[in-house]
């Protein structure tokens, strides 16, 4: 079982479910810091932040994590790594959803950089059909993806600061253009004059997607 940090500010069962997934070298406690402000546009959804399994190489000793390694980025390597990943998140997501009696329909995934290329690779690679994606600051790995016949109920919202050095904002156009190839619903915003990470608007347009789809 993964560890991870919570947040839930509402009278009763969780109608929602929010898995937040961090970045590379990041950790639990990160995002979950997002979630007292969107929870304003979604009252009954629990917020839920696991730590990915693995320690970040870049700092073997702390508690920062990884969901996966990026020494090697040729593709073969990280579908491998990916692949892994995909055990611990999927069993981690179904375990809470069956905690709370709930369905993939009532079910977010929220991602940043590293977890954005996660939430990504499961609705292109696995039966995982969230209801929604928000990703901030990812992309989407070049790959033979095995979605075609996939039922495509999946709306993504991608967001990305066009300043962004990490992963620069072209990367957030392509993952547009590849989603929409196959058929997804996705809409994207780039945040002027943001770098690597999440400002006020990106926290706002995330809500109002929340709000208008869930």
């Amino acid at each position: 079982m993964l560890e991870y940090s919570q947040y839930y500010n509402y009278e009763g069962k969780p109608k929602k479910l929010i898995v937040m997934l961090h970045g590379y070298g990041s950790n639990k406690d990160d995002l979950i810091n997002l979630a007292p402000e969107l929870s304003k546009f979604m009252p009954s959804a629990l917020f839920v932040s696991p730590n990915a399994p693995f320690d970040f190489e870049g700092m073997p000793r702390s508690d920062a994590k990884q969901w996966f390694s990026l020494v090697d980025r040729s593709k073969k390597t990280l579908m491998n790594e990916i692949k892994v990943a995909e055990k611990y998140i999927i069993k981690f997501i179904l375990e809470q959803l069956k905690k709370y009696n709930l369905i993939e329909s009532d079910l977010c995934l929220l991602g940043f950089s590293q977890g954005t290329m996660l939430a990504l690779y499961l609705i292109m690679q696995t039966l995982l059909k969230p209801k929604l994606i928000i990703g901030y600051s990812g992309r989407l790995f070049e790959n033979e993806w095995n979605c075609d016949f996939f039922d495509k109920i999946t709306k993504i919202l991608l967001i990305h600061g066009e300043e962004d050095e990490v992963v620069p904002v072209e990367d957030m156009l392509s993952a547009v253009e590849m989603l929409k190839k196959y058929k997804f619903q996705v809409t994207n915003h780039i945040s002027r004059y943001l770098a690597h990470g999440i400002d006020n608007d990106g926290i706002r347009i995330g809500g109002n997607f929340l709000e208008n789809n869930f």
